[in-house]
């Protein structure tokens, strides 16, 4: 039986997995195991009853004729690359908009500490916020480059799980956007709140921190998971960066190494002028950007 089984499945390997294809697929299946059954009872070896079983299956070309089925592009995404790709997504969006903000996060610690006449304590973690954060750009950054991804359209079935995964993340983000912008907001109303009732500054600078790293992390994390299943959706847009170049990993490497060169000039003079904190965070998302444009560029020049 199992053999049936394992038969129908190679057949149908090759066509598109669409609800209709596989629900056919059922319904052959049934028949032949209904026959099978029946030619055993008829007294009929177990070998011999699958072969005539399988012999009377005809042509998975007469199949593909009647029913009007196409094979998907030659040059189709691999499914399980797909599935790969969807997977990690929400990996890296947590990962980039945990690294970005876990940095803010240290540098809002760190004002709190010096009031409170503990500033190795604030050196130590903010260093591990930044080494954190520093970490997760490189290691997702390096991760996502080696996500081999060959082809130029998806089948059918592929098509309709990008479409289910990318939906719900585009109505989050509808409303994750403007609330990211809202928490910000608000971070600085609690600063002039703060500064109004005559409270430290440094602690409603870190007041107002903390609201930001919440709304960042809403306004990175939120747009990745939406947008990134596009470049399979729409990769006419995305041109060669479908492919996963040597190109691709050296720009990958490059721009680890400069988010770790920025991370140390942060840190540098940031210790010589402690007011360099509360704003020299922006440093790793401009550095991030500024090397994907640079990225785009020589892609293109190419």
């Amino acid at each position: 039986m199992q053999q049936i089984r394992d038969y129908v499945d190679v057949m149908f390997k090759s066509l598109p997995q669409t609800h209709e294809v596989l629900g056919i697929k059922a319904n052959i299946l049934d028949s032949m195991e209904t026959k099978y059954e029946q030619y055993r009872q008829e007294g009929m070896e177990e070998a011999t009853a699958i072969g005539r079983v399988i012999g009377e299956f005809g042509s998975i070309d007469d199949l593909k004729e009647a029913l009007n089925l196409e094979e998907p592009s030659l040059d189709a995404f691999d499914s399980r690359t797909v599935d790969t790709y969807l997977k990690f997504i929400p990996k890296f969006a947590t990962a980039i908009a945990g690294g970005v903000s876990t940095i803010i996060v240290g540098t809002a610690l760190f004002p709190l500490f010096e009031y409170l006449h503990l500033e190795i304590i604030g050196y130590v973690v903010f260093l591990t916020a930044v080494i954190i954060g520093v970490s997760l750009f490189i290691v997702y950054g390096l991760r996502l480059g080696n996500i081999e991804i060959t082809g130029s359209e998806l089948t059918p079935h592929d098509r309709e799980r990008v479409n289910a995964f990318k939906k719900p993340y585009k109505k989050q983000m509808i409303a994750a956007i403007p609330s990211g912008i809202a928490i910000i907001l608000l971070g600085v109303l609690s600063t002039i709140v703060m500064e109004e009732l005559g409270i430290n500054d440094n602690l409603s600078g870190v007041g107002m921190l903390m609201f930001v790293a919440i709304g960042v992390f809403f306004l990175i994390s939120v747009p990745i998971k939406a947008e990134m299943p596009s470049r399979f959706l729409n990769p006419e847009n995305h041109g060669d960066t479908m492919h996963t170049t040597a190109q691709e990993k050296k720009f990958g490497k490059i721009t680890g190494a400069l988010m770790g060169l920025t991370a140390m000039v942060y840190v540098g003079i940031g210790l010589m002028n402690h007011d360099f904190f509360a704003i020299g965070w922006i440093m790793f998302p401009v550095v991030a950007l500024l090397m994907t444009l640079i990225e785009a560029i020589f892609t293109k020049a190419e």
